[in-house]
């Protein structure tokens, strides 16, 4: 009689056999594993000054608006751009569309415009009633009826709205709550919030009004009470948790915005000291921070820590679909999507964890990095300075047992000596690498 000890025994022995005779037939068995990652578009257009905003309707038809001006538009997931209309209105600031065909503008200078052919023409709003604003900064369609502004960033706070498709409008002063305005947002035709500041110089603060009834009554639900800051912008990933960037001017203490009960109220998040400007959040967790010629910051924990995210600089506009496909614009267009970086060279549990030396080494400008699991979980794989820093974050994802392969390219990144350290449960192991350029 066969002992169970030897039945297991002819199990993993016919297992192995076909094991190596699918491979016998069917070659190296290399899996790609789900990466993604922001990049620039192979024909990622480049402006001097920067690009302030953009929207998209798909995966692929999307628009960017010039900071003087101009309007782009690409159908292919921004791989192409195609220059629409430039109006010499000085500088553009929001833009958000409800179909292929129509869509709306904001201007600091010039309030708003409408398309209803793509972007090709421009034509001004010229029928608002008093108070008329003195600028957009912000326009927030909600559907095809309802469409919302706010304006100046830096004085003349007023709020605009239409629930006729832009047809007519009414507007209102809220100087009694805040100087100027730079961002509006909207859950449905009553509740909404927007964004700015109160007072002037170093006595102004970040202020977000808060409304319940469309717009006919504000309260404030977060007042910063510190100098020189400014709301700039509002992101929402869900009806209750959303995030804002602060400007702070001067002071080494910056902050992020957090709320978790749709605006109601809010919590400081301590942020590196670089100035703020474009915030995007594809979850409640995961988000990036952009600002004027500073680096771009990631959060995995929900603001709690962050981290160098090595993007590029200037980011000001950040749009998501969900966690795989997001898209962001500041001195170049970005876009996070999945690749190939990642591959599973073996699905053979290994007989324990090993972090591989990097090949080549010292690289320029990229490197592989080897890796084995022996159980499935959590795996995250980043590269730190000589500070300490997190300077790219390569893997956060599930994987299961095996062998992977990683291919960094650190043309991001100047000369010098780096660490790669990978967490998975409980093992942990870090290594050096040199960069030499």
């Amino acid at each position: 009689m066969k002992t169970k000890n030897s039945l297991n025994a002819i199990v993993a022995k016919v297992l192995k056999t076909v094991v190596i005779a699918f491979i016998f037939i069917c070659g190296d068995v290399r899996l790609f594993a789900q990466s993604y990652s922001w990049h620039m578009t192979t024909n990622s257009i480049y402006d001097y000054t920067y690009f302030d905003n953009l929207h998209f309707i798909s995966s692929n038809t999307g628009w960017m608006i010039h900071a003087y001006g101009v309007i782009f538009k690409t159908t292919d997931g921004g791989y192409n751009w195609a220059k629409r209309d430039s109006v010499n209105v000085g500088s553009f600031t929001g833009v958000q569309f409800i179909n292929d065909e129509t869509g709306w503008v904001s201007s600091r200078s010039n309030n708003m415009f409408k398309t209803t052919n793509g972007g090709n023409d421009l034509v001004r709003i010229t029928n608002f009633p008093n108070p008329v604003p003195s600028g957009l900064e912000s326009v927030h369609i909600l559907d095809d009826l309802f469409i919302y502004g706010c304006g100046r960033y830096d004085a003349f706070a007023n709020f605009v709205k239409s629930s006729d498709g832009g047809n007519t409008w009414t507007t209102q002063s809220l100087t009694q709550y805040a100087t100027g305005l730079s961002d509006c947002y909207f859950f449905d035709q009553n509740t909404g919030m927007v964004a700015g500041c109160m007072g002037t110089g170093n006595q102004r603060e970040a202020v977000i009004l808060f409304t319940s009834d469309g717009g006919q009554t504000w309260a404030t639900t977060y007042e910063s009470n510190r100098e020189r800051e400014s709301v700039q912008v509002l992101c929402f990933v869900d009806d209750l948790t959303g995030y804002a960037s602060v400007e702070t001017i001067s002071s080494p203490e910056k902050y992020v915005l957090k709320t978790t009960n749709g605006g109601l109220s809010w919590t400081d998040l301590s942020f590196p000291n670089y100035p703020e400007s474009g915030i995007g959040f594809m979850n409640a967790n995961t988000g990036w921070v952009g600002g004027d010629f500073n680096p771009t910051y990631g959060t995995t924990d929900g603001g709690v820590t962050w981290f160098n995210a090595n993007i590029g600089l200037s980011i000001y506009g950040f749009q998501f679909f969900g966690d795989t496909l997001g898209y962001a614009c500041g001195k170049y267009f970005y876009k996070y999507e999945r690749t190939n970086s990642i591959v599973q060279t073996s699905s053979e549990i290994p007989d324990g964890f090993e972090l591989v030396q990097n090949f080549p080494n010292p690289f320029n400008p990229s490197t592989k990095i080897n890796y084995r699991l022996q159980v499935a979980g959590v795996t995250r794989l980043v590269v730190i300075d000589l500070m300490g820093r997190e300077v790219a974050e390569l893997v956060n994802e599930y994987h299961s047992p095996g062998s992977y392969e990683y291919k960094f390219d650190a043309s991001n990144l100047s000369s010098g000596v780096y660490y790669y350290k990978i967490t998975a449960g409980e093992f942990v192991s870090v290594k050096k690498m040199l960069l030499v350029k």
